[in-house]
């Protein structure tokens, strides 16, 4: 067995341009080639050879593109987002290439004939980012995007009288070919991950700092095609799904809050030593109503609030192709996804669980007077939907009695 391999080699151009630095010389190439040829009892020959072939790029990009569009808002009840600050652009982002082709022969000494030849020719391409939207404002979302798709070239290998094509050959079959500068081949899987997290800062003045809130919702949607070579099947057996996760969690610190409405200030002994001895000095009546009151409205030190809801949709038999078109070129530039490119942009959010469906926004005569309507696709078989929502509510009680200090969890 014969092999070598080439790992984290960068092209070191010695030009001080800004597209050299940080595009061509921030490129890692990644090379591996093995073979390995057997004769035994069982084989007359047996020969098999691998390659593959990775290509990363990852950058950080700074932030060129930030404004603070309530900066001059300096007094009043929105003068909490004065530091409101937007950024346009992401803040990393990498891309990523990994090709593979590996090839078997083999001859039997039981057989007359060869064992048919075992081809994989593969490319998975993959990006990611993440994006910080904004700081000191309402939500400040963050933004962590990720897509892999994976294809196969296999069909290159052989021309259209079942022979093997040369290399020179099957590289004519992929570059500026139809159009395209590259062609990876078809498309088989296809995985795009979104996750949204925000940390809404709320308008409550002094009151803020016993708020803290956060939410996510997070989106994984997946799209794969078999390559059915019979046209009467071909949409019936892709599939697409996609499983979303809303979390939403606000903290509240009641007690500091309430001694802070009421002007309980509780001053720090640092010298002093706790006692260890029960209180045995006589409590009137109303000493104990108040101090019963005050561990049922004050004594609570955090009240935690969870909403989370899990949605899932499978759908056997969809049109067209990935969906990435319908999501990059037509879903975020607010146009209508088609359905010849896949899945429409709403299904891949997780927003609709028709695949080739879509939604609206539609007035209404109650807050927030607006809502949603949907609008089924043409579905080629039944999908499946599931919907799981949970809440939860907990607090942090302490109660204080003759035998010391107990905490308590509601």
């Amino acid at each position: 067995m014969d092999s070598w391999a080439i790992t984290g080699m960068r092209i070191g151009i010695p030009i001080n341009h800004w597209i050299i630095n940080e595009l061509f010389n921030k490129v890692a190439v990644g090379y591996s080639y093995s073979q390995e040829f057997e004769r035994s009892p069982l084989y007359v020959h047996r020969f098999n050879w691998n390659w593959n072939l990775t290509l990363q790029y990852s950058n950080s990009i700074p932030e060129l593109i930030t404004f603070k569009p309530l900066s001059f808002v300096k007094t009043g009840f929105f003068s909490i987002y004065t530091d409101w600050k937007l950024n346009l652009l992401p803040n990393n982002i990498s891309l990523g290439l990994n090709m593979n082709r590996r090839r078997q022969t083999e001859q039997s000494r039981f057989l007359d004939f060869p064992s048919p030849v075992i081809r994989n020719f593969s490319a998975t391409r993959n990006a990611q980012f993440s994006w910080k939207v904004s700081e000191n404002g309402f939500l400040n979302p963050i933004i962590d995007y990720s897509v892999s798709t994976t294809s196969t070239l296999v069909p290159f290998e052989l021309d259209e009288f079942g022979r093997q094509r040369s290399g020179s050959e099957i590289a004519k079959m992929i570059f500026f070919r139809n159009g395209k500068l590259v062609d990876f081949g078809s498309d088989n899987i296809h995985n795009q991950n979104i996750t949204i997290n925000v940390r809404p800062k709320l308008p409550l003045g002094k009151y803020s700092r016993y708020l803290d809130n956060t939410g996510s919702y997070q989106v994984s949607y997946n799209w794969n095609d078999p390559l059915q070579e019979d046209p009467r099947i071909r949409d019936i057996v892709k599939s697409a799904s996609w499983n979303s996760n809303i979390r939403y969690n606000a903290s509240l610190r009641y007690k500091s809050l309430i001694e802070d409405i009421l002007g309980i200030q509780t001053r720090p002994q640092p010298f002093a030593t706790p006692s260890t001895k029960p209180d045995t000095t006589p409590k009137t009546f109303w000493q104990k109503v108040g101090g019963i009151a005050k561990a049922i409205f004050v004594d609570f030190e955090k009240v935690d609030f969870v909403f989370t809801q899990t949605n899932s949709s499978n759908n056997p038999g969809v049109f067209g192709g990935t969906g990435f078109n319908n999501f990059w070129a037509r879903g975020v530039t607010f146009r209508e996804s088609k359905e010849m490119f896949g899945p429409s942009f709403a299904y891949q959010l997780g927003l609709i669980g028709s695949p080739h469906g879509s939604f609206t926004i539609v007035p209404s005569a109650n807050f927030p007077f607006f809502g949603f309507s949907t609008t089924p696709g043409n579905d080629l078989l039944t999908l499946f939907f599931k919907k799981i929502s949970t809440r939860e509510l907990h607090s942090k009680l302490k109660l204080q009695d003759n035998f010391g200090r107990v905490q308590i969890w509601i």
